[in-house]
Order: C-alpha cells, then sequence, then structure tokens
C-alpha cells in the first residue's frame, strides 16, 4: 500500500475474507467481495501467480452464486486478465479481456462504466 505496510494490509485482507466465510459461508456476496480484494491487493504487490489462483478460484464461485453474466463475476474475470498480464501471458490476457467486454457490453450495455 502506499503506507509501505503491503503485507500487513494483505494479511488482514485474507483475515477479513476467512472471517466471512466462517460467519456467512464462502459463496456469501461479502465474502466474495473480500476474496476479490484480496487478488487484487496481491496483484499490486507484484504476486501475480498468487492473485491468478485466486481470481480462478473466484470467478469460479462468482459463476456458481451469481451466474456467468453476473457482474460480479465479469469484475472477477477482469481482474483474472489483469493478473494474466502481470505474468506476460499476453494472449491469454488479451483474449480474456475482449470476452469480458463483450459480455459486459451484451450484459450491461454499450454505456455502462463498465464496458
Amino acid at each position: 500500500g502506499r503506507l509501505g505496510r503491503g503485507e500487513e494490509a494483505l494479511a488482514q485482507y485474507r483475515a477479513v475474507a476467512e472471517a466471512r466465510a466462517s460467519a456467512l459461508g464462502a459463496d456469501h456476496p461479502e465474502t466474495l467481495a473480500a476474496r476479490y480484494e484480496t487478488g487484487v491487493f496481491l496483484g499490486r504487490l507484484g504476486q501475480a501467480a498468487d492473485a491468478l489462483d485466486v481470481c480462478r478460484d473466484l470467478v469460479a464461485a462468482r459463476t456458481r452464486a451469481q451466474g456467468a453474466d453476473g457482474p460480479e463475476t465479469l469484475r472477477a474475470r477482469h481482474a483474472l486478465a489483469v493478473n494474466l498480464g502481470r505474468l506476460g501471458r499476453w494472449e491469454e490476457a488479451l483474449a480474456e479481456s475482449r470476452a469480458v467486454h463483450a459480455d459486459r457490453e451484451r450484459v450491461l450495455g454499450a454505456d455502462h462504466p463498465d464496458t
């Protein structure tokens, strides 16, 4: 993070995700939101391989809980694409980014800010 306490922040993100999973269930929207933040933060810390693992699991969980076209599922897929790019897996990243864009346009509309 900006304060130079990234590992501490990551530990907190993980703790929140675990606590929410225990209290609310693994597929509860608040648990999934905490898992998303954990994945995003891992990527920002330069731990893209770990972030990719979190994002892959999150896409599967979001799809199960909210459907393949759910806005948060699409958001998780975008994070997956970002971390593929961070790992230099450009063709996969581009393909996923294009697929997410097409799905967002179809589901949310061309004028939606996430599209």
